[in-house]
């Protein structure tokens, strides 16, 4: 093992769950693009993860955490777009069309939109901007990002249950 490998299993075991949910906030807030939550739950899953209870607890907590930064980033956007963002602005064809996919159909691009491989979290920026209801934002944003984790870690659980993933770390990762 690697001293890196070392030195970031020393800090999962050590801070484990604040690291954890420190990572997914920052994640939701858009703040970590380099790091998508792809990334740290399944990893998690890997390292704590020991029955289908604790994989379904690690998705519910990484959904929370996630439209916690998310939400920050919503009024920061809603914000920014009560000031700055004129009538005539919204008159644009790209201002009508988002505002037909994220404001009318908010619910749907809520959940859907959290499936993009990259900036799932930036949804916030027109919902935002668009001044959907905070209430609509927050509760189809953590089904969204609760279904994403859910199958995030499962796959990953699933994997090393049937043995499927170890088979591939032995011969990536020599003992």
């Amino acid at each position: 093992m690697s001293s890196v490998e070392a030195i970031f299993e020393d800090l999962l075991i050590e801070y484990g769950l604040s690291m954890f949910v420190t990572a997914q906030f920052i994640s939701g807030a858009g703040l970590l693009f380099f790091l998508p939550d792809a990334i740290v739950t399944p990893t998690f899953v890997m390292v704590y993860a020991d029955s289908f209870l604790e994989v379904f607890a690690i998705a519910t907590i990484s959904a929370m955490a996630l439209v916690s930064g998310n939400f920050l980033l919503y009024l920061f956007s809603r914000f920014l777009g009560e000031r700055y963002i004129s009538e005539e602005d919204m008159d644009t064809k790209v201002w009508r069309f988002l505002h037909w996919a994220v404001k009318k159909n908010a619910r749907t691009s809520l959940v859907v939109l959290r499936f993009l491989p990259v900036g799932s979290g930036l949804v916030a920026i027109p919902a935002g901007l668009l001044e959907v209801k905070a209430k609509t934002f927050i509760a189809y944003s953590f089904i969204g990002f609760w279904i994403l984790e859910l199958s995030l870690g499962f796959g990953m659980w699933y994997g090393l249950e049937e043995g499927i993933l170890q088979a591939y770390t032995s011969e990536v990762v020599p003992n």
